[in-house]
């Protein structure tokens, strides 16, 4: 498997980190560095992570029904909330379904601020095979961390930063938040920030809050606070890259269905992936067919070489057989030759009886039947010869077989005539049927049929 770059986009600058697959859903890691747009030109294979404003994360309850029509009643609860000034493009996941209703995890972001997004990534020629939001991939690699606990997350830097918490069942509370420019960051605003968002939790769920983590730079501010130092399925992250980057290694673990990427993007990789595949296919097929033409080629020019070679032997030998073998006996090879060739195209009357027996009904039974064989008459098919022998006209030319039989049966008449008309149409399909005859006494119910044929 390739390598999966992950990078987030801070100021001018890509902030991001290499992993590589190994076995049983293992990685290995890069550290964290800065990439200049001109690093990553050229790369398909870029992983996004960006804080794309405005951003809505919620839990909605809606009508079960096909998957679009889900998406409308989304759509219709995030219009209402009045932070999308056009309507937003969202991304959702059914968590539970209860009776008529599904509850489903919606993402909700302006797609022009994405768009805005691509089109900078498409002028640094950088091609994001996906694309997931920040408080999103925070939250992902929290739930990794912590699946079982309800845990408050804050990641942010001297500006902003997202509050997230999450317990057993997901997601159930994320908000964005900034701090004040003239007053800067303080340890009290960031608690202010946390008491709120655990009453909010408290009062959703009665539950309180057991763990806290706090990630980015302002984790100094809140020293009683944890961070994950150590990752199981990449054991080679750095702990400093944890706590400031989470992002980049939840990338790796959002669900499929919160990657914001367009449709048309996304068919796009989809068909480059394939073109990719095809075009390698097509490299090692035009390869081999070159190496297979040389081999041909080659061996072509041995076979040619071996048959002329072998011609010349053969004209050689024949010449002298024929010095050594007299002219009369020639003749006889030549007549004993026409005599094999005129008994193989004679009738093999074994096959004949076989195939006599197996059209005959059961109950029909042979009651006469004669063959004899007749050689063609002189001069009524002659056959020109360039050098005439007397075996050519004593066994070189078949003769024919006629054949008569007799068939005998007790039934009614319908089932008689049937049965001669079947018989009569099975011999006229293989040989040439001189004479036939039906014959039917009413009295004892008998019939005779008659057929005179050629083999």
């Amino acid at each position: 498997m390739s390598d999966i770059l992950v990078a987030t986009q801070r100021g001018n600058s890509f902030w991001g980190l290499e992993f590589k697959k190994k076995r049983k859903g293992q990685f290995s890691c890069s550290r964290v560095k800065s990439f200049n747009p001109e690093e990553l030109s050229g790369r398909q294979n870029v992983t996004v992570v960006a804080d794309i404003q405005p951003f809505h994360y919620a839990r909605e309850r809606v009508t079960k029904g096909p998957p679009e029509a889900i998406r409308i009643q989304l759509v219709e609860r995030v219009e209402r909330i009045g932070i999308f000034r056009n309507s937003p493009e969202i991304f959702y996941k059914p968590e539970t379904e209860r009776g008529m209703y599904v509850e489903c995890s919606i993402c909700a972001v302006d797609p022009d601020q994405r768009d805005l997004l691509l089109d900078q990534l498409i002028k640094y020629r950088i091609g994001p095979r996906s694309l997931f939001h920040t408080a999103i991939a925070t939250s992902a690699f929290v739930l990794d961390q912590v699946p079982n606990e309800s845990v408050i997350a804050v990641h942010g830097d001297e500006k902003s930063g997202w509050i997230i918490i999450t317990d057993s069942a997901g997601i159930r509370y994320l908000r964005s938040i900034k701090f004040d420019e003239f007053l800067g960051l303080s340890d009290v605003a960031i608690k202010e920030e946390i008491d709120l968002a655990a009453g909010q939790y408290r009062r959703m769920t009665g539950l309180d809050v057991t763990k806290t983590l706090v990630f980015g730079s302002i984790r100094g501010l809140i020293p009683e606070a944890d961070s994950p130092s150590r990752l199981k399925w990449c054991p080679d992250a750095n702990e400093e890259d944890i706590a400031q980057y989470p992002e980049l290694f939840g990338a790796l673990l959002v669900p499929a269905e919160f990657m914001m990427l367009p449709k048309l993007w996304v068919s796009w990789n989809k068909h480059l992936s394939w073109a990719k595949k095809v075009a390698v296919g097509m490299t090692i097929l035009a390869v081999t067919n070159g190496a297979l033409a040389g081999y041909f080629f080659r061996k072509e020019q041995q076979i040619k070489t071996s048959t002329t070679v072998k011609a010349q032997i053969i004209r050689t030998k024949s010449e002298e057989l024929t010095k050594k073998i007299p002219f009369e006996k020639l003749k006889l090879v030549d007549a004993y030759k026409n005599s094999l060739e005129a008994f193989k195209r004679e009738p093999k009357m074994d096959e004949f009886i076989a195939w006599l027996v197996n059209t005959i009904p059961s109950d029909f039974k042979i009651t006469h039947m004669s063959i004899k064989k007749s050689l063609p008459q002189p001069g009524s098919a002659p056959t020109p010869q360039i050098t005439p022998s007397p075996a050519t006209t004593s066994g070189g030319e078949s003769g024919s077989f006629s054949v008569t039989i007799s068939l005998g049966a007790i039934t009614n008449f319908e089932e008689a005539h049937r049965v001669f008309q079947n018989i009569l149409e099975a011999v006229h399909s293989r040989y040439s049927v001189s004479k036939s005859g039906f014959r039917f006494n009413d009295r004892e119910n008998t019939t005779e049929c008659n057929f005179e044929l050629k083999l």
